[in-house]
């Protein structure tokens, strides 16, 4: 300990000691003249444009923020600063290059569906070339829209001198079958000392993937290809916290997918296309909608807050021809079965996929098959590694053309944490409705929404909110009147 006088440790002593003054800013910074406005903010300011502006201060923000996060991470955890992985200029060049002899090895093998992924393949490479903006991939399940999107990826960000490739995937589960396509594309790049260019950043993350180099090259998304959630995306357009912004700048000149993009949040769907517009228009940000089934997102006769496309958007020329010549699903309804008969229908089938609405009847119907090496259960309520681990085994099997009979629950794809048991408009305050859901019939809707969530998924939060719960006592009402929520 210090001594108090001798060592000069009281407040006393601090106050006397003598301190050599700081500059505090160079005197050349000061005299420095304030850059123009870019020409876009400028019209924004002339048209009123708010939105414009305070994406640019966001931007601006996100800037600053990073620096000085990044600054005060050098000076007080050097470690850290050391740690961050770096990346040699020409890495997407590289990166391009191993995805061509990825492709080139799993061959050119015959059949409709190989001939349809080869011209899907094709034709993102040929898209290279088109000025960044605004695309659409449409691109039928089985497509092989993965690849072919990040071959497009690749060249266009090389090409026009792009710095990243940001996948925003809404399930976690897709996250990490993506992910974990990306990294064997890129293994030989990482067993040639190049760190691995392929950044997680989402909730579910194997602790074996979260190394310190991926935490922080997570933290502002500063690395070649970062595959995210559709949360932590859209929450950092519009975030209020240093820690969610400071990434935020490194979407500017990068390529983004929006994978699976009809899952646009639909309650928030004008301020995420208006974010993607201004990406687009005056950040050189390259966006692609990739999905089978594209949103009915393009601007409108009552529609004006959707965006500027048409046909010239569309990276694949003949959408209709591709959906046809990969048909490969006839729906068929069979009535409601009692569990023997369908269990005897899934033994008739050497590969198959049995979805059903609860865990319990997944794990019901996976009992009644017999015990055989081919039989797998997915659940919601699998933790991470167990699921990738099961899928993995799933796909040799399918790969070999093994017996492979999965019962699974719909939860599974979704990845559910959380649901809202939403009861409508709130009631009271200056503009809350007039009419509400009582708080009787509320308990019973939240009690079944409740009862359906924890019978899929016995890990997720069930919260309720909305209708007549404007005070604390009727949230204690509904608290009391039901469990598990």
């Amino acid at each position: 300990m210090l001594d108090t006088l001798s060592d000069g440790a009281c407040l006393h002593a601090r106050l006397g000691k003598q301190c050599e003054p700081v500059r505090l800013t160079d005197s050349e910074i000061l005299q420095q003249r304030a850059p123009n406005a870019p020409p876009f903010l400028q019209a924004a300011f002339g048209r009123k444009d708010d939105f414009t502006v305070q994406f640019f201060v966001r931007m601006l923000f996100s800037c600053l923020v990073d620096a000085d996060f990044q600054d005060t991470e050098a000076f007080m955890n050097p470690g850290n600063s050391a740690a961050r992985p770096a990346w040699p200029g020409d890495v997407l060049a590289k990166m391009e290059a191993a995805l061509a002899v990825y492709l080139d090895g799993l061959g050119a093998s015959g059949g409709e569906v190989n001939r349809s992924r080869a011209e899907v393949l094709e034709a993102c490479r040929r898209a290279t070339v088109r000025p960044p903006g605004l695309f659409t991939l449409t691109v039928p399940t089985g497509g092989g829209k993965t690849l072919s999107s990040l071959a497009f990826a690749l060249g266009h960000a090389r090409r026009h001198g792009l710095n990243r490739v940001i996948y925003v995937v809404p399930f976690t589960s897709i996250i990490e079958q993506n992910a974990s396509v990306f990294r064997d594309v890129m293994r030989p790049l990482v067993r040639g000392s190049v760190a691995d260019p392929v950044v997680e950043h989402h909730s579910h993350l194997d602790p074996k993937v979260e190394t310190t180099e991926n935490r922080l090259a997570a933290e502002n998304w500063d690395a070649p290809i970062v595959v995210t959630t559709a949360v932590q995306f859209y929450e950092s357009l519009f975030s209020n916290r240093t820690s969610r912004c400071r990434k935020l700048h490194n979407l500017s000149r990068a390529v983004v997918i929006l994978d699976e993009a009809q899952c646009l949040p639909v309650d928030y769907l004008g301020p995420c296309l208006r974010a993607l517009k201004e990406l687009t228009e005056n950040y050189e940000t390259t966006v692609v909608l990739c999905t089978a089934t594209q949103p009915a997102v393009a601007r409108r006769d009552g529609f004006g807050i959707g965006l500027d496309l048409d046909a010239s958007n569309e990276i694949i020329p003949d959408p209709p021809s591709l959906y046809s010549a990969l048909r490969r699903v006839t729906v068929e309804d069979v009535g409601t079965l009692p569990d023997d008969d369908l269990v005897k229908r899934l033994m008739q089938c050497e590969q198959v996929l049995c979805i059903v609405n609860t865990r319990r009847h997944a794990l019901r119907l996976w009992n009644r098959l017999d015990e055989e090496d081919g039989h797998f259960h997915l659940s919601g309520s699998m933790c991470p590694e167990h699921r990738s681990a099961t899928l993995s085994k799933i796909r040799r099997r399918l790969d070999m053309g093994s017996v492979c009979r999965v019962v699974s629950t719909q939860l599974v794809e979704a990845g559910v944490d959380m649901v809202v048991a939403h009861m409508g408009n709130t009631a009271g305050g200056t503009t809350g409705s007039k009419t509400t859901t009582p708080l009787d019939e509320a308990v019973e809707r939240i009690q079944a929404i409740c009862d359906a969530v924890k019978e899929a998924s016995p890990d997720a939060f069930v919260i309720a909110h909305g209708g007549h719960m404007k005070a604390p006592e009727d949230v204690a009402y509904i608290l009391g009147h039901t469990k598990n929520v």
